[in-house]
Parts: structure tokens; sequence; C-alpha cells
């Protein structure tokens, strides 16, 4: 299935570079190309594909660097206590202090 993804979009980036293949220039810090510090003539059909991977890469890479600062996963064999088993888990039995009345109210009188 990933195969068939991967000739899907390398077939689909061939038709558009093949159907935009005048010739765009890049001028990097400078309006003309004298003026420029660099400056490239490709096909737009090849820039959009060369700027589209590029951004995927960049996505991919920031998505692996974000995730060094995340705590490991737990193992595969880890297993949560069961949901009667207070031996274990000291706060299973813990429950959380009641709310605030108002001045008017009292706890556990009937109406």
């Amino acid at each position: 299935m990933q195969g068939l993804l991967l000739i899907l979009l390398l077939g689909t980036g061939l038709i558009f570079f093949l159907q935009n293949r005048q010739p765009i220039q890049l001028n990097f810090f400078g309006t003309t190309a004298e003026s420029a510090l660099a400056s490239f003539t490709l096909p737009l059909g090849l820039w959009v594909v060369l700027f589209l991977t590029l951004g995927v890469l960049a996505s991919v890479l920031i998505n692996a660097l974000s995730s060094l600062g995340q705590p490991k996963a737990r193992p595969q064999n880890f297993r949560p206590n069961p949901p009667g088993d207070r031996r274990r888990n000291p706060l299973s039995h813990h429950r959380p202090p009641p709310l605030p009345l108002a001045p008017n109210e009292h706890r556990n009188q009937p109406p």
C-alpha cells in the first residue's frame, strides 16, 4: 500500500513538472541576477517539487527533534493495576475532599 502511494506521488510530481517547464529565476538577496548573492534559473515545476520536498523533510526533522524531550514510552509488558487491587496502588482508595457547603446548607440531614 505504501509503495502504491509513493508511486502515485512520484507520478503526480512528474506530471506536474512536465506541465510547468517554463523557467523561473530565483534571486537570493537581490532584485536582479547581477545584484543578487546567488541566482538560479530552473523550471517552475522543479522549484515547486523541490520546496515541497524540503518542507516535508523540515516537518519530519522538527517532529523528530520535538520528540527528543518526551519521556520514554511504557514498556510493552507494562500492565496497570487491576481495579480491585489496593495493595500496589496506595492512592486507589483516596477520595477527594468534599466540596465546601453554603452557609445555609447542612451535610447528611434529610430535607
